[in-house]
Parts: C-alpha cells; sequence; structure tokens
C-alpha cells in the first residue's frame, strides 16, 4: 500500500488528507448525534407540557437545561416566549401565534449543533473525483512523455498510467465514502426536524389546552 502511495505522487497528498480531514469530521458527527439520541424527548415534552398547563415556568426551564440537545433548546426559547407575553397580558390567540412563531424562527438555530460541519461531506466528495482526474491527467501526461522519448521508454509508460490510475482510484476512495456519510446523517438530521416540530406542536397545544381546561387540565396535558 504504502509503494502504491509513493508511486502516486505528489497529488496523492491532498487526497490523504482528505481523508484525514473526512475520518476526524464522521467521528465528531458521531459523538454529537451520539449525545442527541440519549436524550429522552418524549419525557421531556411530557415535563414541560404538564409545567406549562400548571403555569410552573421554573419547572419548565429546568426539564429543558436537564435534558438540553436540540429539542429541550427550542422548548426553552418557546416557554421564554410564553412567560414574557403572559407577563405583558397578551390574549392567549396572540400567545399562542407568537410562540408558534418564535419556534419556527428558532427551529434552524436549534438545529445548528447537528448541521455542524456537515457540508464538508459533499465538498469532499466534490473535490475527491477532481483531484483524482487531475492525478490521471498528469500520469498519462507523464505516460505521452515517455513515449515521445527517444526508445520510447517502457517503464516510464507504465510508471505514468501507475499514476493516473492510483491517483483515479483515491479520489473515489475519497468521494464514495464523503456521499455515502452525508446521506445517512442527513436522514437522522431529518428525524430531529421531526422532533422539533412535534415539540413545537406539544409545547402550542399546551398552552391552548390550559387556557381551555382551566387548573386541572395538568394530567390531561400529559396523558
Amino acid at each position: 500500500m504504502l509503494k502504491f502511495l509513493i508511486d502516486a505522487g505528489i497529488l496523492i497528498i491532498p487526497i490523504i488528507l482528505g481523508a484525514v480531514f473526512l475520518l476526524a469530521v464522521l467521528i465528531d458527527r458521531i459523538r454529537t448525534f451520539r449525545a442527541a439520541a440519549a436524550i429522552d424527548n418524549e419525557a421531556l415534552k411530557r415535563e414541560v407540557a404538564e409545567a406549562v398547563v400548571a403555569s410552573d415556568y421554573d419547572a419548565a426551564f429546568d426539564a429543558c437545561r436537564r435534558h438540553g440537545g436540540p429539542v429541550g433548546a427550542l422548548l426553552m426559547v418557546g416557554v421564554d416566549k410564553l412567560r414574557r407575553l403572559e407577563a405583558l397580558g397578551r390574549p392567549i390567540a396572540e400567545i399562542e401565534h407568537l410562540v408558534s412563531k418564535t419556534l419556527d424562527e428558532y427551529g434552524t438555530h436549534a438545529l445548528e449543533p447537528l448541521e455542524r460541519r456537515m457540508f464538508v461531506f459533499p465538498l469532499l466528495a466534490s473535490i475527491g473525483p477532481l483531484l483524482g482526474m487531475l492525478g490521471t491527467v498528469v500520469g498519462m501526461i507523464e505516460s505521452f512523455g515517455a513515449l515521445s522519448s527517444a526508445g520510447a521508454d517502457s517503464a516510464g509508460v507504465a510508471a505514468g498510467i501507475s499514476v493516473a490510475f492510483i491517483n483515479t482510484a483515491g479520489g473515489l476512495l475519497l468521494a464514495v465514502p464523503a456521499m455515502v456519510v452525508y446521506n445517512l446523517l442527513f436522514k437522522k438530521v431529518e428525524h430531529y426536524i421531526r422532533e422539533l416540530q412535534s415539540a413545537a406542536n406539544a409545547l402550542v397545544d399546551s398552552i391552548t389546552l390550559r387556557a381551555s381546561s382551566g387548573p386541572g387540565a395538568a394530567s390531561a396535558a400529559v396523558a
């Protein structure tokens, strides 16, 4: 393997660096998604809904801090908006609308920890084949140079062709995993988008339930 890398020439270096960078970002993303997956978002939504119905905003904030994650960050913003609007004496219909709008606007920010550095994967998937193609062109130039020289050096031709194919293979070995990983992680992001939408709907529903059912609604909101 080392001999192949040496024979590939200097253009294999950016491909190797790209592969190392890909691995580093992948490890970072796996750790982030594992931490997010360990959070019980259903329990968080239940605790926040129960606290909101009971007008216990301190308990709602505490639940968001304890659980954390994108859903916790989103619900904390929504509960804070709810508390401030109630302090201003706004009508319930306006509160529901403004809280819902705040949750929609903050949703992209809540996803930032998950989407961070995700651009690296499609970037490397695009650059990998181009670097491989560049190495291929250089290798073919070397081959034709050897053919045009006196005596048609067969060893020189073979070396040029070797450079071409090794760089082509290296570029594809960088691009294919990068694209596969990106699509797999993007599916995970889509899952958390649905989680955020569900949490936002649950918070707005708890506001509506409290307004329509009065103090006895706490147990109904959790059910």
